[in-house]
């Protein structure tokens, strides 16, 4: 199954998911068992930890809440040039305490795993934010984590088995993002229980109280963390860009100066509200973080050791923005900017159009951009272009394959919590 959409997962998305569900409630939806299997089967867990790829803090073992010591687990292993350069796992170690009843965790597994990046990006597309995936994996009955709350909003996506959540009450005071709050009162009963089988979604919405138990078979599911953003990023967005204001750089006036300070007070906040309502204020905002996140790591090889850095006749062109689309804007010395990544490029006026046709769509096929383009630039222009944001790693060239038929989902299989 190809999830190019979200919708694929969540039909009648945009009018039933965001304006029912996201942010404000939890969601679950019944799914064909099989169509996670090839994201991350049990084989492709298996590779990853073999390869010991991963850095030794993106993986955690926790039993009954507690986050077990990973020293006994692992040597070091050193190579001819010098002292130990990489950890091996004691997999009989391992395997016992999975045995045991730990739950095994392999953070942020879609920079390390191409199925699960690709599931991701299709993700990040469709909700225009970032998003980070763990993977959990249990096999007894003993749960990883007490009841907790995550301060990002969650997707859970049932690969394998099946686990047992409950949820309970979502908090009045939201955990801050990135900060790791529990806050609220503490739940004492759930408000729904309900077993999570495979191919089955559930949308925690951040704050929302929770606890998963596995069911004494083997069980893997995959967390897709949103990226949060409050009021708080956005009014630091706001003054960031008032440090231009000559007047906002002066010297807090001391309280004894009276009247003088009234007068600041005013004055500070008259620009402060003018930035907060000005036209245009969120989609510049969301333009922003995306300039800011980091793009996703891809190589486009052979290609992209070549000198002719895009391949021969037609293929699939992949953006590496995250979250939103890049902020394209035209200087003043008529150049046109492209923020992403915390860097900016420049490219000529005439490519600023070009440009945004480019990063409408996140995947599309060389030949539908010149079908787009056909009135903005001719082929070998825009062939000129796509190379520039090649080799700026900006986008991923790839040779086309065949889509599967997307998944048939009704709204019917809805299911409110």
């Amino acid at each position: 199954m190809d999830i190019d959409s979200i919708r694929d997962i969540f039909q009648s998305f945009t009018d039933q998911f965001l304006t029912e569900y996201f942010q404000k409630r939890p969601m679950y939806v019944r799914g064909p068992a099989d169509r996670f299997h090839e994201y991350l089967p049990w084989e492709g867990l298996n590779e990853i930890l073999t390869n010991n790829a991963l850095p030794v803090g993106n993986v955690t073992l926790v039993k009954e809440g507690k986050q077990l010591d990973l020293r006994p687990y692992f040597r070091f292993e050193s190579n001819r040039q010098g002292p130990a350069s990489r950890h091996m796992w004691r997999v009989s170690e391992v395997t016992r305490e999975l045995r045991e009843g730990a739950t095994l965790i392999v953070d942020k597994i879609d920079d390390y795993y191409g199925p699960v990046r690709t599931l991701t990006r299709r993700f990040e597309n469709a909700l225009n934010t970032p998003i980070s995936v763990n993977a959990y994996a249990g096999w007894r009955t003993m749960r990883g984590f007490d009841v907790h709350q995550d301060d990002h909003d969650t997707i859970i996506l049932q690969v394998h088995g099946r686990k047992v959540w409950k949820l309970y009450h979502r908090a009045d005071m939201l955990p801050l993002p990135r900060t790791g709050e529990q806050l609220g009162d503490f739940p004492s009963e759930p408000t729904w229980e309900g077993c999570l089988e495979e191919g089955d979604v559930l949308y925690l919405p951040r704050g929302s109280w929770h606890v998963a138990t596995p069911c004494d078979v083997p069980t893997l599911h995959l967390t897709l963390a949103l990226a949060t953003f409050t009021a708080f990023e956005l009014t630091s967005y706001v003054l960031d860009g008032l440090k231009s204001d000559p007047f906002l750089r002066f010297d807090v006036p001391r309280p004894h100066l009276g009247t003088i300070c009234d007068e600041y007070v005013a004055a500070v906040a008259k620009r402060v509200n003018t930035a907060l309502t000005a036209p245009g204020l969120l989609e510049r905002f969301w333009r922003r973080q995306s300039a800011l996140t980091n793009p996703r790591t891809e190589f486009s090889l052979p290609w992209g050791g070549m000198r002719e850095v895009l391949p021969a006749g037609d293929f699939t062109i992949e953006t590496t923005v995250r979250g939103s689309s890049p902020m394209i804007e035209e200087e003043q010395s008529g150049e046109i900017s492209l923020s992403a990544g915390g860097k900016a490029y420049t490219f000529p006026t005439a490519a600023g159009p070009i440009l945004r046709v480019v990063f409408a769509e996140r995947t599309r096929a060389k030949s539908d951009l010149v079908a787009a383009c056909r009135s903005l630039c001719t082929e070998s222009q825009l062939e000129g272009l796509l190379t520039d944001l090649a080799e700026s790693g900006l986008i991923v060239c790839k040779l086309l394959r065949d889509e599967y038929e997307p998944a048939q989902e009704t709204a019917a299989q809805f299911a409110s919590v």
